[in-house]
């Protein structure tokens, strides 16, 4: 990841990134691995109804983190140049998805801060031991980023 011009990476960002996967688990971890690096988004909200109600340009940054043991995004909507002051439409917030070997799943943790919520959610990998040990598939789809995450899940597969 690219630092501003004249920052230097601290100490929680030097503790918490990581050069790539655990070469341990490098296949599984791609799951969400490669989505590595940082994508522009274009973000839409709708109502009960179904009307769309705003649209924001965004980004969505991944890196691997803990020694490759997990994933962890940054989700900005509006995008950071943007934003000014906190906004009132879109979110700035976290996801960390940390790979379980031995249920052979992803535990993924959401925490945002507009709202000021945490939601998880448990995916199975691709394996039949997942669905042996009772690991749960999908979840459901839990509002519109685990949705995102499932749907590029199935379009890269």
């Amino acid at each position: 990841m690219a630092l501003p011009a004249g920052k230097q990476k601290s100490r929680l960002a030097d503790a918490l990134l990581a050069e790539g996967p655990d070469p341990d688990y490098a296949d599984a971890l791609m799951l969400f691995g490669r989505f590595v690096g940082e994508w522009d988004v274009d973000w839409t909200a709708y109502d009960g109804d179904g009307r769309q109600v705003a649209n924001e340009r965004g980004e969505w940054i991944f890196d691997w983190v803990l020694e490759g043991r997990a994933v962890q995004d940054v989700w900005i909507i509006p995008a950071r140049g943007r934003r000014g002051r906190p906004s009132r439409e879109g979110e700035y917030g976290t996801t960390i998805r940390f790979y379980d070997p031995q249920l052979d799943v992803w535990l993924v943790t959401w925490s945002g801060a507009k709202d000021v919520r945490r939601q998880g959610i448990g995916l199975g990998h691709r394996s039949r031991r997942a669905e042996r040990t009772g690991a749960p598939a999908p979840l459901g789809l839990l509002r519109h980023r685990a949705a995102f995450v499932l749907l590029a899940e199935l379009l890269l597969a």
